[in-house]
């Protein structure tokens, strides 16, 4: 089982390689890895990719957020979703509209 941490000081990369990440770590994973900490979204959007796609059986891989440790449904969702885990995007999403709707008041 791989344990994929979401957390800051991680594996990071830009939008265009979190699939080359994502296939590293599973490569990684397949030769002994048990624990892999990352700081990026994309990568583990990859991993639910993969999931959907039944590219990865959800049975070999745990997500862990701070004290939660939680697992990944067959349909791609979480089985928990901690405050803070992979919401950094939709904040940002949800900053944009606030500022452009108080724009157009």
């Amino acid at each position: 089982m791989l344990t994929i941490e979401y957390g800051k000081n991680g594996i990071s990369c830009s939008d265009f390689d979190a699939k080359k990440e994502a296939d590293e770590i599973i490569f990684q994973k397949n030769h002994g890895m048990v624990y892999v900490l990352v700081s990026s979204e994309m990568i583990i959007n990859q991993f639910r990719i993969y999931i959907l796609e039944e590219k990865l059986d959800i049975d070999e891989f745990e997500f862990k957020y701070g004290d939660d440790t939680f697992k990944m449904t067959h349909s791609g969702l979480f089985t928990k979703h901690p405050d803070g885990f992979l919401d950094a995007n939709l904040k940002q999403c949800e900053r944009i509209l606030d500022l452009r709707l108080e724009k157009c008041r």
